[in-house]
C-alpha cells in the first residue's frame, strides 16, 4: 500500500480531519440509562492492557441489557467479545478511541438479535487474518465509526447472518478487506474506505444496497454477486475494477446505475455468464484496460462493452454509459 492512514485522514476530500468521523454531528450526546465502562474499573488513557476490566463492563452491562457506553479516551485491550440477544455500544464521537486486536459480536437469539454501535473508533490491530469487528446473527446498526488499520492487517468489518445497515463508516489502510457482507443483505451507505484490497465485498448476500459510498485507491472498490443494488458510489484509482458485478456460477440481479469510476484498470468487470447485470448511466473516465469489460474466472474476455454491444452476452445489458 502506497497511502498511509494518517495521510489519508489529513488529506484534503478524505474523510473529515476534525473530529475523524464523517458524520459525528448527527448523533446525539450517549443515551440515557446507560452506564459507563468506567463504572467496572477501567480508566482510560492509560497505557495498560484493561481486557478483564473491560470484558467485565460488557458482559454485565449486556446481561442486564443496558447500553455499554465508552467515554472519551483511549482504551486497551487485546480481544472482547459479547454475546447477547440485544446490545448497545456508543462512544464520544471523535473522542472515544478503543485499541483492541478482536472485537467478536454474536447475537444470541433462534433468529437475528440486535447490535448498534456508535460513534468509536477502533485502532491496534496485530491480527493479519481475523477481522478487526466481527458482528453475527444481528440487526446492525453501525454509524459514525471510524477503523484504523495497518500494511499488514486483514479485514476490518465482517457481517455474518446479518440484516440492517452501516452509515458514516469510515475505513482506512487494510491490507484486506474493508466491509465484507457475507448472508448479510445489509444497506451500506455514506461510507468513505481507502487503502484497503477490497473496499466492499459481498457474497451470498441477495438484496444488499450499496449507495453513495466514496472509495479510494483500494485494490478493488466493489466485489459483489447475486441480487444487489449498486447506485451512486465514487470510486477512484481501483488496481483492478472499480466494480466486480457477479459470478459466473451466479443467477442473481445486479442493477448497477449512476456510479462515477475514475483511473481504475477496469471501470465496471461484469461477468460473462451467470449473474443478469444491468449496467447504465455510469460515468467512467481514466479506465487503462476498458470503461466496462466482461470477464470469464480471472480473465478478461470481449469488447469495451461502453464502446460495442453487449448483445452477444445473454445475461449483460449495457446502455447509456458515458466512458472518457
Amino acid at each position: 500500500m502506497t497511502i498511509g492512514r494518517r495521510g489519508f485522514l489529513m488529506a484534503g476530500g478524505s474523510v473529515a480531519g476534525a473530529g475523524l468521523l464523517p458524520a459525528a454531528q448527527t448523533l446525539a450526546a450517549p443515551i440515557a440509562g446507560g452506564y459507563s465502562v468506567t463504572e467496572f474499573g477501567v480508566e482510560p488513557n492509560q497505557d495498560a492492557d484493561q481486557t478483564e476490566a473491560l470484558q467485565k463492563a460488557i458482559d454485565e452491562l449486556a446481561h442486564a441489557g443496558s447500553p455499554i457506553i465508552f467515554p472519551a479516551g483511549v482504551f486497551n485491550a487485546s480481544k472482547l467479545s459479547l454475546r447477547a440477544r440485544s446490545a448497545t455500544v456508543i462512544g464520544t464521537p471523535g473522542l472515544t478511541q478503543l485499541k483492541v486486536n478482536e472485537f467478536d459480536v454474536t447475537a444470541s437469539s433462534e433468529l437475528r438479535g440486535s447490535f448498534t454501535l456508535s460513534g468509536m473508533m477502533f485502532e491496534g490491530r496485530i491480527n493479519p487474518a481475523a477481522p478487526h469487528l466481527t458482528v453475527r446473527n444481528a440487526f446492525v446498526s453501525i454509524t459514525n465509526c471510524v477503523f484504523l488499520g495497518g500494511e499488514n492487517d486483514g479485514p476490518a468489518i465482517r457481517l455474518a447472518n446479518c440484516l440492517g445497515g452501516l452509515q458514516g463508516v469510515a475505513v482506512i489502510w487494510y491490507a484486506g478487506t474493508g466491509i465484507a457482507a457475507f448472508e448479510s443483505p445489509v444497506y451500506i451507505g455514506g461510507c468513505e474506505l481507502a487503502g484497503c484490497r477490497t473496499g466492499i465485498e459481498a457474497s451470498a448476500s441477495a438484496g444488499i444496497r450499496l449507495a453513495q459510498n466514496k472509495i479510494d485507491k483500494c485494490d478493488t472498490g466493489i466485489a459483489v454477486h447475486d441480487d444487489a443494488i449498486i447506485a451512486g458510489n465514487i470510486v477512484n484509482g481501483a488496481k483492478t475494477f472499480g466494480l466486480k458485478l457477479g459470478s459466473d456460477q451466479g443467477n442473481g440481479s445486479i442493477l448497477a446505475q449512476g456510479n462515477a469510476l475514475s483511473d481504475c484498470r477496469v471501470g465496471i468487470g461484469v461477468t460473462s455468464a451467470g449473474d443478469d447485470i444491468l449496467a447504465s448511466l455510469n460515468m467512467i473516465k481514466g479506465a487503462k484496460d476498458g470503461a466496462i469489460r466482461a470477464f470469464h474466472g480471472k480473465d478478461l474476455v470481449g469488447p469495451d462493452l461502453a464502446m460495442e454491444s453487449s448483445e452477444s452476452y445473454l445475461n449483460l445489458m449495457v446502455v447509456g454509459n458515458v466512458a472518457r
